[in-house]
């Protein structure tokens, strides 16, 4: 009998390590690819929208997801490198994003629940800031492999890069318009001996660039209203950035926001009602978000901590191959 407890002991402790050893290697590959230990159990309905953000709550940049009232915030990489500038594919299903987990920035891709991390470019480059086409088919991103920033545009696969401008200054934070037909950029090309960051939109192919802002100031971030009509930026052109509004031509530019803060990065609620943006209003970078016209601004994030670069998804009804 003494012989027999021994032996049930010694192999339950022999399981016990075999399946530790299982776990600690899982863990282990997990973090290699930069894929949460626990990805296959996702917290969150991704058939609802929802509002994807870089942080550096957990020590070093990394892309989360929660939803648009700022509830179930979730983490979706995990690596000890940069992962910055997500942009949700057109039907939900993507995102694209910005990593230097390999040594330099390059464009990556993942599932909408961050699984199956994978890279698109592969240059000695920096590759940064994408942006979907409404198709899906391809994407443009900012690139210095010619020695300054350009914009280039690949599939959505990574193959058939090329690039689109051609000029002595950076272009950079490139936007594909809804129709697919334009993409919004910024610029610090010179005019009349001035340097300024102005914002400017072209023909996918490169041509018919035409500048949008004008003034001794900064003007970035640009991103086009679900309909086209409108463009939301940032600028410092009265003191500090805030977030302001135009036309699509560049018309009818107003100031949406008002504080002695930093507030930048917009981006649109799929129905055009509302635009997502960061702040250090309250002493942090975070998330707020207000309706489309500047009013109600709400902070969604709490984290004291750099909270930055949201993107809001698609609408609810046009995510695909998810449950």
């Amino acid at each position: 009998m003494q012989a027999k407890i021994i032996w049930i002991v010694l192999n339950s402790a022999i399981a016990i390590l075999a399946f530790g050893c299982f776990m600690a290697c899982t863990y282990l590959e997990n973090m290699a690819t930069g894929i949460s230990p626990s990805s296959s159990v996702i917290p969150f309905n991704l058939n609802d929208e929802m509002i994807v953000f870089e942080s550096d709550r957990d020590g070093n940049t990394e892309i989360y997801v929660m939803d648009t009232d700022g509830s179930n915030q979730t983490r979706l990489t995990y690596n000890g490198n940069q992962d910055i500038s997500p942009s949700w594919s057109p039907d939900g299903s993507r995102i694209a994003f910005s990593s230097d987990r390999d040594g330099n920035a390059e464009i990556y891709l993942m599932d909408a629940d961050g699984s199956n991390q994978r890279r698109l470019t592969n240059t000695s480059a920096g590759d940064s800031s994408p942006s979907w086409s409404p198709d899906a088919s391809r994407i443009t991103f900012n690139s210095d492999g010619a020695g300054n920033e350009e914009i280039y545009i690949m599939n959505a696969d990574g193959s058939d890069q090329a690039r689109v401008t051609y000029t002595d200054s950076w272009d950079i934070l490139p936007s594909w318009s809804p129709d697919g037909s334009k993409i919004v950029f910024n610029t610090d090309r010179q005019d009349d001996g001035r340097t300024y960051v102005d914002i400017y939109v072209m023909s996918v192919d490169g041509s018919n660039q035409v500048r949008l802002t004008h003034g001794d100031s900064w003007n970035s971030s640009a991103s086009w209203s679900p309909d086209g009509s409108r463009i939301t930026f940032d600028s410092d052109r009265d003191g500090n950035q805030e977030i302001y509004l135009m036309d699509a031509d560049g018309s009818n530019q107003e100031r949406l926001t008002y504080n002695d803060s930093w507030d930048s990065s917009p981006s649109w609620s799929p129905d055009g009602e509302k635009i997502v943006f960061d702040s250090d209003r309250d002493g942090f970078i975070e998330i707020y978000v207000m309706n489309a016209d500047g009013s109600d601004q709400e902070r969604l994030t709490y984290s004291d901590s750099w909270d930055g670069w949201p993107s809001w998804s698609p609408s609810s009804g046009t995510h695909h191959g998810i449950e």
